[in-house]
């Protein structure tokens, strides 16, 4: 049987297709600032629809664009973990997803998917880290490691571990209480959560 390719009429279709993409990638990569996220779409879309396992179809692929396997497989990952999400409605959370894509990094999109691999969230739980991040300006590591901590198997250690970084963050509130007009009784309400935690916790420093 002779071995269908890419040079076979529907192979050339699909090339003309693929080139399209390809330079759709190369003019996104190409803009000042880079456009990842059109960049990311297209790389998804060649991965889904010009066979995400075909040796070939990457080759042309990273040949053409010149991007890294890594930056390939991360674009294709961080437009794939979007799309996964985009279902969840607005009016559950204070952002959208649009409004996570104009404000986070592509990193924090394929770090997420990544590490959704190893660890069983569902996608609400996801969502939320990505809101979090986008809200404490979190980097897509400190956002994974996180996510890691939390789902570890011991529930005892990683409260604990909420626990304190409940503890320091409001302790920022406070610092910056005074400056922001902050009013003194609710200042007193998160000294006293932080001195109350700080002893069942048996945590050192004082606030």
């Amino acid at each position: 049987m002779q071995r269908q390719t890419m040079s076979g009429q529907r192979g050339k279709d699909n090339m003309t297709d693929i080139e399209i993409l390809i330079q759709t990638i190369i003019d996104a990569e190409a803009e000042a600032g880079r456009n990842v996220w059109v960049s990311a779409q297209a790389i998804h879309t060649i991965f889904t629809d010009f066979g995400p396992y075909s040796r070939e179809t990457f080759a042309i692929l990273k040949t053409a664009t010149k991007l890294s396997d890594d930056t390939l497989y991360n674009r294709r990952d961080a437009w794939a973990e979007r799309t996964a999400l985009e279902y969840i409605r607005d009016d559950n959370y204070n952002i959208s997803i649009d409004g996570l894509v104009a404000n986070l990094t592509p990193s924090h999109f394929y770090r997420l998917h990544k590490a959704r691999r190893s660890v069983d969230i569902s996608d609400e739980e996801a969502y939320e880290y990505l809101c979090i991040a986008e809200a404490t300006c979190q980097t897509a590591g400190g956002m994974v490691a996180d996510i890691c901590n939390n789902h570890d198997g011991d529930p005892a250690a990683t409260f604990l571990r909420l626990v304190y970084r409940t503890v320091t963050a409001a302790q920022r509130i406070l610092e910056g209480a005074e400056t922001h007009n902050v009013p003194v009784p609710v200042r007193l309400v998160i000294k006293e959560f932080c001195s109350a935690m700080r002893n069942w916790a048996n945590m050192d420093s004082e606030v």
